[in-house]
């Protein structure tokens, strides 16, 4: 089981590799999308 702070962080890891891959708005897209 996860720390809700470690998968943060990770999550926002994955999150900064991915907008550098694809660009920062289709990575936002896909964030508002998931998030909500």
């Amino acid at each position: 089981m996860f720390h809700s702070q470690e998968l943060e962080r990770s999550v926002y890891y994955l999150t900064l590799n991915l907008a550098e891959e694809v660009g920062v708005e289709p990575t936002r897209r896909l964030l508002s999308i998931s998030t909500a």
